[in-house]
């Protein structure tokens, strides 16, 4: 509702026959007025051609886990056979009976596929506005339901899924968890955190009797940032950090960063450091079906469109190959 005259004016004139006609049609111009100005406004209006979207963070799983097709996509059960092979000799003495014969034993684990579905819809007047609009409707919602799936496989790479009873990268069960000599970060020298590290390669080396040596390092940004800006010294004049020292003695060791290690560790409340053997033959994440789009169902004037991915989920053939340490970082 516009109004035709203000307080003053209704103190000035206590009935609306006393006001000056003027007054009035000038107030009454008003509504048309504002209504020029907005389509004006519309005409002045620029639309940006490019297409701004929805930014999300660097999805890094396919990094730090290989990925495997091996099952296909009707594959049921996928099996994993374990063998442990006997093969110890010892001395011969003349006439000894009890010669040590060669023996192996097998186990088999197998695990079951499981769906993660997504979709999207339209309308026919969605298609014709968005033709009219010279917008690609269909092609960006199926890129948003392609950027879901990608944002869900995130998650069960790193924490597995719970309905599939699976576990993840970062909260496998098999997975050793090292008492780091200093353990937290804050406060502690330079000396300390180099320690820990070493700690972390020395303890897997030596744990497996030499069979597995870790090459990668993954931890949160401030803990990397931590390791990238202390020093070795305070009067250490040629700037060596704690990460140059690390890489200095242990080379070929790549240092990584995941934000989903913010709040990792045991409690699910601070840090967890991952390290590992980034290889096939240690880890993998089996892929039944990468990404499919079902046919299009018609209901009244909306069409939908179902999407899935089936995965088997992180296997770790050998967990004595990765570790995990808590409460370190800052």
């Amino acid at each position: 509702m516009i109004r035709t005259y203000d307080e003053k004016a209704a103190e000035l004139f206590a009935d609306i026959s006393a006001v000056p006609e003027y007054f009035v049609r000038d107030s009454a111009s008003w509504a048309k007025d504002a209504q020029e100005t907005l389509v004006f406004a519309r005409q002045l209006e620029t639309i940006k051609r490019r297409m701004y979207e929805v930014k999300y963070p660097e999805l890094k799983n396919r990094k730090f886990v290989p990925e495997s097709n091996e099952a296909g996509e009707s594959t049921e059960y996928l099996t994993f056979r374990i063998w442990q092979d006997y093969v110890m000799a010892k001395v011969y003495v003349n006439y000894m009976t009890d010669i040590p014969m060669v023996t192996a034993s097998g186990s088999e684990v197998s695990v079951k596929p499981y769906s993660v579905v997504d979709g999207y819809q339209y309308s026919v007047d969605d298609l014709r506005s968005a033709r009219a609009a010279n917008l690609p409707l269909i092609d960006k919602l199926a890129k948003a339901v392609k950027t879901g799936i990608e944002l869900a496989r995130e998650q069960h790479v790193a924490f597995g899924t719970p309905e599939a009873n699976s576990y993840g990268l970062l909260n496998h069960p098999n997975v050793t968890l090292i008492t780091l000599p200093t353990g937290t970060w804050s406060g502690a020298t330079a000396e300390q955190i180099l320690a820990d590290l070493n700690h972390l390669v020395t303890t897997m080396v030596d744990g497996t009797n030499e069979l597995f040596a870790g090459d990668t390092l993954v931890m949160s940004v401030a803990a990397k940032r931590l390791l990238e800006t202390k020093l070795m010294s305070a009067g250490n004049s040629a700037g060596v950090s704690v990460l140059d020292m690390f890489r200095k003695q242990n080379d070929g060791i790549a240092i990584e960063t995941w934000t989903l290690l913010n709040d990792a560790n045991a409690a699910g409340t601070g840090p967890r450091i991952l390290f590992y053997k980034r290889s096939p033959e240690v880890l993998e994440f089996e892929v039944a079906i990468p990404f499919e789009q079902m046919p299009v169902e018609v209901r009244s004037l909306t069409y939908s469109v179902v999407c899935r991915a089936k995965w088997f989920g992180v296997q770790i053939q050998y967990p004595a190959a990765l570790s995990y340490a808590d409460n370190a970082g800052v």
